[in-house]
């Protein structure tokens, strides 16, 4: 669609407000009614998405009905040639995230402001069943002074039925606020969003987001297993009992939280002023570590639901599977060091560790990348053995994925001569190709973004019988 152009019969497009990952934001005028609008174009991938049109269809109607001083008004949602859209009234401003790119830190009583006011909105959907999901400083709108205004009820794709990591990217980079629960997939209610606008009060006082910036896989990981970060820690001007009332909205159980959007905010006011007594104190909290921590997920790629899902809900306690304590640095990069000797220095290269990935049945993993064009971004694993290895890809792969189609002539069985294969499209439209060596107890996960499976084929069939060493 160009500027210029009459969208569904009524809509004139002015110009482009917003892109991202769920569609385009065009502010337009509606011919009918001679007014201004905000009209946004929902991207192919959700729009093609049967179980997201259903909910689209469903939860518009609600989205629509809410009439609250604190929520952007929506005049109509339809599909036009297959594309689902949503007209909303435009907002004159800016909003939460561009503020805090230009301010960086809101003052606590700014933040106890603004988010009062999102969370009063918040309370109103809920009221009516209607979860978000996507609660984030860009979809907090501010006109005026300080007058906050939350978008896009509704539109959120929910990640269901143990696909949520597969579906992370498709929040559109907002793994930063995601729910634990919304990361593992479980059914979500309005308490995901409670936990979205803790992390949104934690990025507004310290100046960043609770866990620390990187791939969507890996953010959201950290939401899963990670310590709830202290606020205090993180900028000690910032008062304990504020501090407290953050941790607890950031609690990794949804029972243990703040029990409503408006609760929250009420606290939030109430520990200005003094220290409370009857908030409970920061949930295993933690000086965590140096935000640069995550280096090593730089180019993990978005795998499969089922191993993805396993990754966020696999247990990482015990001790090192290499005999040593958890994170004995040595042990691990002497275990890393192995694998990447192991690997064919002419097809993989740049291998870097990836101990994210080291849970459960999985002994080391490494993140590397194609010498020859064809897949972009490498997960080399190796398990606790070949019965491990075959535990895993039965359990996760095989019966979801049991024989993809690589390209177009020819279909991918989920054997071959060295173990297993499968072969599908992610939730993103990447292609992703999962090969096993039974004999080394390595498996081996390969993407290509531009979901072009027969190149990806093609590519792993000329190196499928490179052997690895022993």
């Amino acid at each position: 669609m160009q500027i210029g152009d009459v969208f569904a019969g009524t809509y004139r497009l002015e110009a482009e407000i917003a892109r991202g990952g769920m569609g385009i934001v065009y502010r337009a005028v509606d011919l009918g009614l001679d007014r201004p609008v905000a009209l946004k174009v929902m991207s192919t991938s959700l729009s093609g998405d049967e179980q997201y049109r259903a909910r689209f269809r469903r939860e518009g109607a609600m989205a629509a009905r809410i009439d609250h001083t604190n929520v952007v008004p929506v005049f109509h949602r339809g599909e036009h040639e297959g594309r689902l859209y949503v007209v909303m009234r435009l907002v004159d401003g800016t909003d939460l995230a561009v503020l805090l790119d230009r301010e960086r830190r809101l003052s606590p009583a700014r933040t106890a402001h603004l988010l009062g006011q999102v969370a009063s909105a918040l309370d109103a959907a809920h009221a009516m069943g209607l979860v978000h999901r996507d609660v984030k400083p860009a979809n907090i709108l501010l006109q005026g002074q300080d007058h906050a205004l939350l978008t896009d009820f509704g539109l959120a794709k929910q990640a269901v039925g143990g696909e949520a990591l597969s579906s992370v990217n498709t929040l559109l980079g907002t793994a930063a606020y995601l729910a634990p629960e919304q990361a593992k997939g479980l059914p979500l209610d309005a308490s995901c969003d409670v936990y979205a606008l803790a992390c949104v009060a934690f990025h507004c006082l310290s100046g960043q987001t609770p866990y620390p910036d990187g791939p969507a896989v890996a953010v959201a990981s950290a939401h899963v297993h990670d310590p709830v970060p202290n606020l205090h820690a993180e900028a000690p001007e910032i008062p304990r009992s504020v501090a407290a009332v953050v941790a607890r909205g950031l609690a990794k159980d949804p029972k243990e939280r703040w029990p409503s959007a408006g609760a929250f905010a009420a606290a939030l006011q109430q520990s200005l002023t003094e220290e409370p007594t009857t908030l409970l104190e920061p949930v295993s909290t933690s000086t965590r570590a140096p935000r640069t921590r995550l280096w090593w997920l730089a180019a993990v790629p978005v795998v499969g639901a089922a191993g993805l899902a396993g990754l966020l809900l696999s247990d990482t306690s015990g001790t090192d599977p290499g005999g040593g304590a958890p994170g004995t640095p040595t042990v691990a990069a002497n275990r890393h060091q192995d694998l990447v000797a192991r690997l064919p220095a002419d097809v993989y290269t740049g291998c870097k560790p990836a101990p994210a990935r080291e849970v459960k049945l999985v002994r080391t993993a490494v993140d590397c990348v194609s010498v020859k064009a064809g897949a972009a971004e490498v997960l080399v694993s190796e398990f606790d053995g070949p019965a491990h290895l075959e535990q895993d890809f039965t359990e996760s792969y095989r019966a979801r994925y049991p024989d993809g189609k690589c390209s177009v002539d020819e279909g991918v069985t989920s054997t071959w001569e060295e173990g297993r294969l499968a072969c599908y499209l992610n939730a993103n439209g990447a292609a992703v190709l999962l090969s096993t060596y039974s004999k080394a107890g390595v498996e081996i996960l390969d993407v290509r973004q531009d979901g072009d499976r027969a190149a990806l084929y093609d590519w792993w069939r000329d190196i499928r019988s490179t052997k690895l060493g022993s």
